[in-house]
């Protein structure tokens, strides 16, 4: 085992004068430790030591050669030295020296029973006319290892309500068998328990409503006062489940509840963000009954409070009055014959969904029809506020039309004209969605020859299977039978275009859409 002290040694051709050496200024791991204190290791398995080491001697006094060491003392009061020993010259007219020393010292090092001390040493090179050296030794400041204590746990979040018991516990490392340890537990009364001077107790919360303060204990080792450690009690943030249910449009009145409370919870309060909009009839309780007296949004806010009087909210965000009319619509003006084409607004406060209207006369479809003549809007996806269409073969012009929906109704329209003739929307490249074979139309875009040919396995080779050809007026350009699964149409003098195929499988009609170029 190591252990260290400083020490500064310095040879004096004199000694009949007063000389001092002495350590001061120190700092452990850059805390400052009070004069006379002592160095402690705490928790840590090593601290860094910083301190100022100094002699001094009056200046007419000559000294000559001085050897400077640093080291520590042992339990025996042998001394053993650390840092390579530092030669001077003080002569005459010198006072003396003072330097900053740091090291890093380990616990490891160090006994448990103290008898280790940081000192500082001066020692004449040679002595006087063949006398022994003459040797300064500066205090000696104590340093400390104790056995490192743990708290377990070191922090408790209690639930309102919770009386349960907890055990708290201290483990130690580096214990010296034979010790003599003991515990001061200290707690307030909202706990209850059996006070006990082990490494363990166990307490129950006297309340669910009122928070215990923090548990600490400090543990005495060999009869000296060991660091307190704390276990830090808190209650956790409040939280609940609980929903409310209402309209989300207040048209004139309507009553808003509060559900999923559990025992001991209640609404303390209900509040709204814009008082100009609505008014309420009940400030507490568990339902409210809100009525119109503006238009716009607003925000219902409940506070929950439990037993321990922590509290939550919950809010529902409202809209009085029919929706605002929706903004500029987004998407082309002008589109692609027979393109798939999409088209979108801001989303509107208040709105739970949006009407689409189409130029007239225009279907409403399950599935697009890629043949049909009229612009195209699907059912189960034409009520949000970003709808795709077909923009049909047949050329109709006119207005997209979009309105905000809520339950109090509907809102003025929002209006684009839109024409054929663009670029805008994607020429769809796939069959119509209820195809029940397996198709291949190839090349598309093509310029000489289109090839159709059969890949489905299931259908006969007696099947009757005829393609027709048209263009986007509807007219018959060509039409084949398709005999051992394929078939060709010549399509080299097409005007370039979009132009489709319709395919009868025994009396089974499906469409697709190539382009010429």
């Amino acid at each position: 085992m190591k252990n260290f002290i400083f020490l500064l040694v310095i040879i004096f051709t004199f000694n009949s004068y007063s000389q001092t050496a002495q350590i001061k200024n120190i700092f452990v791991n850059n805390v400052a430790i009070p004069a006379g204190g002592s160095i402690d290791f705490g928790n840590n398995s090593s601290i860094t030591v910083r301190f100022t080491s100094e002699f001094t001697k009056p200046n007419n006094l000559t000294i000559g050669d001085v050897q400077h060491s640093i080291g520590t003392y042992s339990g025996s009061g042998s001394y053993i030295p650390l840092i390579t020993p530092e030669f001077f010259n003080l002569g005459i007219n010198n006072t003396g020296f003072s330097g900053i020393w740091e090291k890093t010292l380990y616990a490891s090092d160090y006994s448990f029973t103290g008898g280790n001390y940081l000192a500082s040493r001066v020692e004449q090179t040679q002595g006087n006319n063949g006398n022994p050296p003459i040797i300064w030794n500066s205090n000696q400041v104590a340093i400390n290892r104790s056995p490192i204590f743990t708290l377990n746990p070191t922090s408790l979040n209690l639930n309102c309500g919770d009386t349960s018991s907890k055990t708290f516990t201290v483990t130690s490392t580096s214990l010296p068998q034979g010790a003599n340890v003991s515990y001061n537990w200290s707690y307030n009364s909202d706990w209850t328990g059996n006070n006990s001077n082990t490494n363990t107790i166990t307490l129950a919360p006297t309340s669910g409503i009122n928070l215990p303060g923090n548990v600490s204990v400090t543990p005495y080792f060999n009869g000296i006062a060991q660091p307190t450690r704390t276990c830090i009690v808190t209650r956790p943030p409040f939280s609940s489940s609980a929903t409310i249910s209402g309209n989300s449009a207040l048209c004139t009145s309507s009553t808003y509840t509060i559900s999923g409370l559990i025992a001991g919870q209640s609404v303390t309060s209900w509040s709204l963000s814009n008082p100009s909009i609505a008014t309420l009839s009940a400030t507490s309780g568990n339902t409210t009954t809100l009525t119109k007296t503006g238009n716009g949004s607003v925000t219902l806010t409940a506070t929950i409070t439990n037993p321990c009087s922590q509290t939550t909210t919950k809010s529902i965000t409202l809209f009085a009055g029919s929706a605002n009319v929706p903004g500029t619509i987004s998407g082309p003006a002008s589109v692609a014959t027979g393109a798939l084409v999409t088209y979108s607004v801001a989303n509107v406060a208040g709105a739970s969904s949006y009407l689409w209207y189409l130029p007239y006369p225009y279907d409403t479809v399950s599935n697009f029809n890629y043949s049909g003549q009229r612009w195209q809007k699907l059912t189960n996806s034409s009520s949000a506020r970003t709808i795709q269409v077909y923009s049909g073969l047949g050329r109709i012009s006119g207005l997209i039309q979009v309105m905000a929906v809520n339950g109090c109704g509907t809102s003025g329209a929002r209006t684009m004209s839109v024409a054929h003739g663009g670029s805008g929307g994607g020429i769809p490249r796939m069959s119509s969605p209820d195809k029940n074979t397996d198709i291949k139309i190839y090349p598309n875009p093509a310029t000489n020859v289109v090839n159709i040919e059969l890949v489905d396995q299931n259908i006969k080779s007696d099947t009757n299977i005829k393609a027709i050809l048209y263009d986007t007026q509807g007219t018959e350009i060509q039409h084949v039978e398709i005999i051992n699964s394929i078939a060709k149409l010549n399509v080299e003098n097409l005007p370039q275009g979009i132009y489709i195929i319709s395919l009868d499988i025994n009396g089974k009609m499906e469409s697709h859409k190539i382009y010429v170029e």
